[in-house]
Parts: C-alpha cells; sequence; structure tokens
C-alpha cells in the first residue's frame, strides 16, 4: 500500500497515483487527509484510499454516498467513530474505517487501555454503519531501537488478542512502515505501508546498513541555465556579498530558487552538476535564483543543471542535501515545490 501523501513525497501527487491505478502489485492507495482522497476521486483514481489521519465531518457530510463507499477512513477516538456511523446511517450506507493505535509513538491514536480495558470494543461493535476494515499502528525507531520496537510489536498483539476475543477481528492488519518492511518480517501482518522507500529512498541511514538490497532513487531535479557571464577577481556575489570570488569567474545563473524548495541553507555550499562535473554554489540562494561556479568548463545558456540526480560518472543524492542543510531526505524531495512540472519518463 503506498503512501502517495504530501504530494507524493514530492515526487507529484497525481503522477504517482496514476501510476498506482495502474499498477497490478498496488492493493490501496495511502494519502493523508479526505481533502487528498477527494482530490484523487476528482481526477478518475477509482483504487481504494485509506484516509491515514484527518478528515473534517463537515466535509464528510457533504459528500455522496457513493464517493465514501470506497474510501476508508482512519479512526482514533471513540466520538470520531459515533459521529461517523451517524453520517453513515443518514446516507444508507457502511464507512470503513481502520482503528489507529497509538502502541508508544505518542501521536494520533487510540491508547491501549482504551480498548483492552474499557467497553470501547462494545461500543465499537455497536457501529452498524461502520466497518472496522483495518487496524494499525506506527513505529517510532523501527531501524534505531530495536528494544523498543519488540515492545511496540508486543502491545500491538495484545490489542489483536484482546480485540479477537471481543469479536473484533478486521482483516487488514498493518504495522510496517518502509524501514520497517526492509528490516523486520515480523512487522509485516498481512500488509505494509510503503512511503520513503517506494521512491528509492532509504528511511535512514540505519535501515540501508540492515537492508539486503538496492533501492534506486526514482526523482532527478532538473533545470536549465539561463545566463552564463565574467565577473572579475573581488567582486561580491548574491544578496549580503557572503561571496567575494578569488579569481576571474564565470558565473552561471540557474532559475531556482528557495520558493522551489531548493534549500537557502545551501547558499555557499551546495553544488550542482553540469557536464557531468559538480559546480559550487556562490553566495546566497535567493528566491527564484542561484548563482553557480562555471569556471574552467565550457558553458551556455540552455545548458542543463543537475541539482538531485546523476550526470556521467557523478551523482548529487537526496541524502547528500539533506546531510548539508542538516535534515533527512524526506524534506529535501517533499518541500520541492507542487506547482514544479513532474515529467514522468
Amino acid at each position: 500500500m503506498p503512501v502517495v501523501k504530501s504530494n507524493a513525497y514530492g515526487h507529484g501527487f497525481f503522477e504517482v497515483a496514476g501510476f498506482c491505478e495502474t499498477s497490478p502489485t498496488v492493493k490501496k492507495i495511502l494519502v493523508v487527509s479526505l481533502d487528498e482522497a477527494l482530490k484523487l476521486r476528482g481526477q478518475k483514481i477509482k483504487k481504494p484510499i485509506v484516509v491515514l489521519s484527518f478528515f473534517n465531518l463537515e466535509q464528510l457530510k457533504k459528500q455522496k454516498g457513493q464517493i465514501l463507499e470506497n474510501i476508508s477512513l482512519s479512526v482514533y477516538d471513540l466520538k470520531t467513530a459515533r459521529a461517523l456511523n451517524k453520517i453513515a446511517r443518514a446516507k444508507g450506507i457502511k464507512i470503513k474505517i481502520h482503528l489507529k493505535i497509538d502502541t508508544g509513538t505518542s501521536r494520533i491514536g487510540f491508547l491501549p487501555a482504551e480498548l483492552t480495558v474499557s467497553d470501547a470494543s462494545k461500543t465499537l461493535k455497536s457501529f452498524k454503519n461502520l466497518f472496522i476494515e483495518g487496524i494499525f499502528s506506527h513505529f517510532a525507531a523501527s531501524e534505531t531501537n530495536k528494544k523498543y520496537t519488540r515492545k511496540q510489536l508486543s502491545v500491538f498483539k495484545e490489542i489483536l488478542l484482546k480485540l479477537k476475543e471481543e469479536g473484533i477481528s478486521p482483516p487488514l492488519k498493518h504495522f510496517a512502515c518502509s524501514a520497517a518492511a526492509l528490516v523486520s518480517s515480523q512487522s509485516h501482518f498481512n500488509a505494509i505501508r510503503l512511503g520513503i522507500g517506494f521512491y528509492g529512498l532509504w528511511a535512514s541511514k540505519q535501515a540501508k546498513k540492515a537492508g539486503r538490497f538496492a533501492l534506486k532513487p526514482v526523482l532527478s531535479w532538473q533545470t536549465r541555465l539561463i545566463q552564463v557571464k565574467k565577473i572579475p577577481k573581488n567582486t561580491p556575489v548574491g544578496y549580503g556579498c557572503s561571496c567575494v570570488v578569488n579569481r576571474p569567474t564565470t558565473l552561471g545563473i540557474i532559475p531556482v530558487g528557495y520558493w522551489d524548495g531548493f534549500d537557502r541553507r545551501l547558499s555557499n555550499c551546495g553544488q550542482v552538476l553540469h557536464r557531468g562535473k559538480r559546480c559550487n554554489i556562490l553566495g546566497r540562494v535567493c528566491m527564484n535564483m542561484t548563482m553557480i561556479d562555471l569556471t574552467g568548463q565550457p558553458a551556455k545558456a540552455g545548458d542543463q543543471i543537475t541539482l538531485i540526480g546523476r550526470q556521467s560518472r557523478e551523482k548529487i543524492t537526496a541524502d547528500e542535501m539533506a546531510g548539508k542543510i542538516g535534515t533527512i531526505n524526506y524534506e529535501v524531495v517533499s518541500r520541492i515545490n507542487p506547482l514544479l512540472p513532474r515529467i514522468l519518463k
């Protein structure tokens, strides 16, 4: 079950969902909100969708029952379940739900005691217009803290057993995210949620080390030079004059900046690729432009520049970029501006 939330981690919401729609191995498409689910339905995506997090009840009331019948909603408290049952009854349908359990990540979810000690399970069974299609949880540190991961798994299995005793046994049980799916077979149950790994990126260095195969990133990010010019020694470059060149320099300007998601923290330290060679960023990354050092290379306006990806034997990865700005590859790719065109090859 691929996760396409947040513009498919920056890879293109509708483009990736369209791929999932035609893939025989994809059983369900996972999104973060009802709003995302409805946008996919508006683009004729027909496969089952699971909303992993939040939805607006008022928005839900306005939807036709036939639209909701193949969208599963995550429920993490009885109040919401009760409201959903009422909405479903009024529409004359059954709404599919997935029970979200907080086994230790301390985000949304039923606390274990709410389902195993109270009468919550009996209450859930009384909601005749809800179908409990799934039950799931989320790991806090599946690739870095094996002890805590085992604890979370143990809690989850205990809840499954208790609910089964109460007559609740959802057909879908899912816990594994990308990292867990790749390093812990015990976490698979009968469905897995592939997030960052679906796009060929490792969730962490630890996951990559524990993995038994290679992942290939599917995204490359490219632009073109819009100007090339010579500037003399001691010329300041960019805002704040944070860079002053110490030799005659061939300067290239690309039409990409922090508005596009090219992080400002790459100022004076990031690199791009031109004709298979690394080129340093000079000065501060601007809102819509970035300056690069092309000294010693033949260059002209229109030449392709690679921000993430491979040229000849050189490559720049999202992980490398993340290391330079002190973040994770998730943020690097997911912050690429959604308005930039995504081209499927």
